[in-house]
Order: structure tokens, then sequence, then C-alpha cells
């Protein structure tokens, strides 16, 4: 066979090949890509496990993709006796809800998880925040009668006195031809004093048997207000005190003054200078039945207050008036006047506070009372010249005295049983006879004038619990 023959056997034959290849290789490829869509479609169930649990060992392996039927003893097909192609599939997806209603009704941890889900759907930030925040801690009140049942106050309290304006003194040149007032005179009087702020103190203890009642028994005092004030004449000798009449002082029977007899009264009218003392001292004890009218775990609280007052008030008024050389060796005149007020009565009043931190707080005590004022004065006029003068007057009385106190505080707790505060009072106290009240002309010498007292001022203390 020559090369030619065999070449052209060759090429039909590779032509066949060709053929049969293609005819044996496509039926293969379109299987392939068919599996290969199932499988993306619809992932394969493995339910071999399932129908080979019944404990048959016949280690067949099923086919998942054709339905399973089995051969009795008596050669009938049938399913699978004890477990379906149904329980099996019941079993790899099994149903979200149960049918019973006990299990329909949706867990504490089911509704939290789902509120988190809605919140985190409609502010990523929300479930941080709300599991973050958590409710504020509620703010009690200092309670007393609880574990603590004693308390122990004190204060350094400043206060400030007011003064009774009166004018004690004139300074005016005397016409020497009638004896008149020559032009401009000045008023002269207690305007001129001033008592400042006093160093005093406050003290208190309180007995708490319970959160509701309260007994305190209080002393504030050792107040002690002084001033002086001297008035020089501007002219020679002008001075003289406001309720004498230079010009009829000779004249003026009312004081024992005989015609023409100025000098039992020359110290007081023609003098170079006067001299105003003013001295005021008071004290105050207290005993209060105290009781709660809001619950003590409140942010804010009420304490009724009542009980018992006294009070004692004494003051001492001095002018003293300096003649000057020119006149009889510059003798010195003297008019003092003293005056006592004690004071007892009954009082209400009300404690209230707020709290703004479970350490700070700010409260408001207001009390008012009617006391019963056994009061006095005493008064003493001399006139130290060649012929001493002493006019002497008194009285006594009895009266009654309103009252009324008010404070605002601001405390702060350190710890369970120490408490600082500090604040500031008003105590008006009325009808008390007060010493330059009690000025005036010589024939009214032993009368009982009355008029108000006003103390205010700041204090800083300290409280203490067990």
């Amino acid at each position: 066979m020559n090369f030619g023959t065999v070449s052209g056997i060759d090429l039909r034959l590779c032509a066949v090949l060709s053929i049969s290849l293609a005819l044996g290789t496509g039926p293969a490829l379109a299987q392939t890509e068919a599996d290969e869509k199932a499988t993306t479609a619809s992932p394969a169930i493995n339910l071999s496990n399932y129908f080979a649990a019944d404990g048959s060992g016949s280690g067949t392996v099923v086919d998942e993709r054709s339905p399973q039927v089995f051969l009795e003893g008596n050669g009938t097909v049938s399913p699978r006796a004890n477990r379906t192609e149904a329980t099996a599939i019941a079993q790899v997806f099994p149903a979200p809800y149960s049918t019973t209603a006990g299990d329909l009704a949706p867990t504490v941890r089911d509704r939290n998880v789902a509120a988190i889900a809605q919140a985190e759907d409609a502010d990523p930030d929300a479930a941080t925040e709300t599991e973050s925040t958590t409710a504020p801690t509620p703010i009690e009140t200092r309670v007393l009668g609880s574990e603590a049942q004693w308390e122990i106050g004190a204060d350094v309290v400043f206060l400030r006195r007011s003064i009774p304006n009166v004018t004690t003194s004139i300074d005016g040149q005397i016409n020497p031809d009638d004896g008149s007032l020559l032009g401009n005179t000045n008023a002269l009087g207690t305007g001129a004093l001033d008592f400042g702020l006093d160093t005093g103190a406050r003290f208190s203890v309180g007995y708490y048997p319970d959160p509701q009642t309260g007994y305190e028994l209080a002393f504030m005092g050792l107040q002690d207000w002084r001033d002086t004030e001297t008035f020089v004449s501007a002219g020679n000798e002008n001075l003289r005190v406001a309720f004498i009449d230079p010009v009829r002082a000779g004249q003026d029977d009312a004081v024992g003054l005989g015609p023409n007899n100025t000098d039992q009264v020359e110290d007081f009218v023609q003098a170079r200078s006067h001299t105003l003392r003013y001295e005021s001292e008071l004290d105050s004890l207290e005993f209060n039945y105290r009781h709660a009218l809001t619950p003590p775990s409140e942010r804010s609280f009420a304490t009724l207050i009542a009980g018992l007052r006294y009070m004692s008030i004494d003051e001492g008024f001095d002018l003293i008036s300096d003649d000057g050389a020119t006149r009889l060796g510059g003798n010195i005149g003297t008019y003092e006047i003293d005056t006592s007020n004690d004071l007892v009565g009954v009082q209400i009043g009300l404690d209230s506070g707020v709290q703004l931190t479970p350490a700070l707080g700010l409260g408001l005590s207001a009390r008012a009372g009617l006391m019963l004022n056994f009061n006095d004065q005493s008064s003493e006029f001399v006139n130290d010249n060649g012929i001493p003068t002493v006019l002497t007057g008194s009285d006594s009385d009895t009266s009654l005295s309103p009252m009324f106190q008010v404070e605002g505080s601001a405390r702060w707790d350190v710890t369970d049983n120490f408490t600082l505060k500090t604040g500031y009072q008003f105590l008006a106290v009325g009808n008390v006879a007060t010493a330059p009240s009690q000025y005036g002309p010589l024939e009214d010498l032993g009368d009982l004038e009355r008029s108000s007292a006003l103390y205010h001022g700041p204090f800083v203390g300290l409280e203490l619990r067990f």
C-alpha cells in the first residue's frame, strides 16, 4: 500500500472518530449543565439519614431526587411505616411556631429583642442610648428620728439692730439782746449712731424620737451693741438739748425752775459739746415642738413648729453735755435712760426646704408670736453746777408685743451626720420700750414710751447628728 492510500484511510478514520466523540460527549455535557442548574436553583436535601434511621441497616444509598418506596414482606410497595418524607422535612425545617396558645404568646425576651431590633432599624444609636440611660436615683431629704435621734447645732450670728430716730440736740446761735435763735439751726440726734454688725451666737439641741416628731431647745444672744457720737458746737457754746427752749428756760416752772434760774439747766442750753451713748442687748430662749407635715423621703419638706419663747431686750441711752470752760468751770450735765423688756409668749411657725442634690438643700423658716411684755424705764436728769439739779422719773407696764422672724438658709451635708449651713435672718419685735424713745421734755420724765426693734444679719454654723 502506498503512502497516498494510507493517508486517505487515516483521514476517513479521523472524521469518523470526531463524529463519534461528538455524539458520545454531547449528552454527558448536557446532563452536567442540567445538574449544575438544578443544584443552583434548589439545593438537594439529603433525606437518607432520616429514612435509614429506623434501624433497617440496609446500607442502601437513597437517591434524594426520586420518590422512595419500599417492599413489604408481601411484595407490595408502600412508604416507610414510621418515617415519611413529610416527617423528615419537618425535622429538617421545624415549624417557626407551635400550634399551642401558650407557645404562640411571645416571651419577655422576645419582646425585648423585637424592641431593640425596631429601635436599631429606626435609629442605630437608639439601642446604645437605651442601654446606657438609667432612671435617676430619687433624692431623699435628711431624715431624723430613724437612725439619728439627736441634733446639736451651733451658729455664729451677725446682727444689725435698728436705732429709733430721735433729735437730741440743736446747734444754734442765740441773740444776746433777746435770747432768740439766730440763723439756721442744725438738728442732731441718733441718726448719727450706727450699731453695725455685732457678733453673737446661737445654740440648739433637738431630740427626734421618730421621723414625724421632734423637740427643740434653742438659745440666741450674747449680742451687745454699743455706739458713741459727739457733737461739737460750730459757734461759741451754742448747743442745747432739743426739748429745752433757751429763751424760756428761766420761766419753765414745769421742770421745777424758778424765774431767771437758768443755771439749773445751764449745762444743757449753752453747751460746747453733746455726747450720745447708746447700748442694747438681746437674748432669746425658745422651746419648740416640731411635727413633719410631709413624708420624709420627698424632695421638699415642711415642718410645723409650735412652742414657747422668752426674750430679753435691755437698753441704755445717755446724753452728756459739756457746757465748756467759760461757764462755771466747764461743768458736765447728764441725762441717763434705762429700759428693760422681758417678753414671754407663744409662737407658731413653719420650716420648709427643698433638696437640690442629695447633699445640697435650701431652706426657708418663718415664725410669728404674740408675747406678754413686762417693760419698764427709769430716767435721771442731772445738771452739775454750783447748785446741782437732779430730776428722776420711772414707769413700768405690761403690754402685748408681736414678734415675727424669717430665715433663709443653704445647707451642705458633708456626711450623713455632719452639715454646714449659712443664711440670713430677720427678727422684728413690736411695742417694746426702747431707751431713745424715752428722751423728751423733763415734765414727761416718768412716762413710758414704746417703739419697735428690728434685727437682721447673716449667720454661719454647723449641725451634728447622732
